[in-house]
């Protein structure tokens, strides 16, 4: 692996069956169950061979998923190896011609 550390490897069975392309951007996405908002974007989908159905990313890139008090029983190290999160592909901004935005657009902020 070459250049970004922010991939994700995926099956390519499950990329074909989810609509993805190799190098397609996508965002992680966890649910702990405590309220905390936990994701992750911009990451870059990699065809690797992996069981289906899980997916396998960079260590520290996705410390952000997971949360403090998940670790594991006896070793209290982060159980980052068991992480359920949602994928989500990544939809790239609109281009909007620069002679559509006026300038009382640009000053507020649209």
């Amino acid at each position: 692996m070459k250049g970004s550390r922010y991939v994700v490897f995926m099956n390519p069975a499950d990329m074909e069956g989810d609509g993805l392309k190799s190098g397609d951007a996508v965002t992680l996405v966890t649910e702990a169950g405590d309220g905390v908002a936990r994701s992750l974007s911009e990451l870059q989908v990699v065809p690797y061979g992996i069981p289906r159905r899980s997916i396998a990313a960079c260590y520290p890139e996705c410390n952000v998923l997971v949360p403090l008090w998940h670790y594991a029983e006896g070793s209290k190290v982060p159980a980052a190896k068991s992480v359920l999160v949602r994928l989500l592909k990544d939809v790239p901004p609109e281009i909007i011609d620069s002679r559509e935005v006026s300038d009382f657009d640009v000053v507020n902020g649209k």
